[in-house]
């Protein structure tokens, strides 16, 4: 399919399947026009592909929006790195899909499932209502740059809740684990031994995977590791009180590991021990 954008475009009640392309011939705009919109509403796009067959056009002003759409393995790699082209998604299911390097203005009321967003920069981008579950690794934001992003109403895991069902916990905190010195050097201000405080300043941010603070998992991860890579290290039990919870930090893209800003050791474990 062959869509000459010179104007406002409305796609609608069409099917895109089987590596379907669709190519977007875009008229060269100045910087200070607004440029075209794309919309296609109630369409099925499964295994298509949206490109512009001129991708070196440093002149694209365009914003293509998904209305009540089902994407499923869509491929719009022609789009990567151009700022001038944005993208907005409401009301759509996605699945199988991976977004790299685009500008993303909307992510309202849709379901995502085996979505990545990598390296993208979401402007002022609206997640309203929409499904995040990574304990499928259902999305993936990866690598992201985010201005005045607003996630309200997003269903997403509540920390408190996450917690409990990923940790061991009593009624005066729960209980992670951590090696040191192997990924990266412990501070030198921390003692190694049990009944030591840590403590580190932890990067709010929950788009960042890893980052800086006192970076803990879940016992079975951090015995996994301690069976391949890191057979060399010491493993410690580390205690973080309720009180002290407010400083846990839960990456989107969680994989197993938290941060906080303050824990306790309360011993080192012996492989082999319940």
């Amino acid at each position: 399919m062959i869509i000459n954008v010179t104007e406002n475009v409305v796609i609608e009640n069409e099917t895109f399947t089987d590596g379907k392309v669709i190519d977007v011939f875009v008229e060269d705009f100045s910087s200070d026009e607004k440029g075209c919109w794309i919309t296609f509403k109630n369409c099925i796009l499964d295994i298509a592909r949206l490109r512009i067959p001129d991708p070196k056009n440093p002149f694209i002003h365009l914003r293509v929006i998904f209305h009540n759409c089902i994407i499923k393995d869509f491929d719009v790699r022609d789009f990567m790195g151009k700022d001038r082209v944005i993208f907005d998604f409401h009301r759509c299911f996605i699945e199988r899909s991976l977004f790299n390097s685009l500008r993303i203005c909307r992510v309202s009321e849709c379901r995502l499932k085996s979505v990545v967003f990598r390296d993208c920069f979401f402007d002022r981008t609206y997640f309203r209502c929409t499904k995040f579950d990574n304990e499928r690794r259902d999305v993936r934001l990866l690598g992201c740059l985010f201005n005045s992003v607003n996630f309200s109403g997003s269903k997403t895991r509540k920390p408190s809740e996450f917690i409990k069902e990923h940790f061991e916990y009593d009624e005066h905190g729960f209980y992670a684990y951590k090696t040191f010195n192997s990924a990266f050097d412990a501070p030198s201000y921390w003692k190694i031994e049990k009944g030591a405080i840590l403590e580190e300043y932890v990067n709010p941010d929950p788009f960042c995977a890893c980052a800086c603070g006192i970076n803990v998992a879940e016992k079975e991860l951090t015995l996994f590791r301690h069976g391949s890579i890191l057979a060399k290290d010491k493993i410690y039990k580390l205690f973080i009180p309720w009180d002290k919870s407010c400083e846990v930090v839960i990456p989107y893209d969680y994989r197993g590991a938290i941060r906080t800003g303050y824990a306790e050791i309360v011993d080192e474990v012996k492989i082999g021990d319940d």
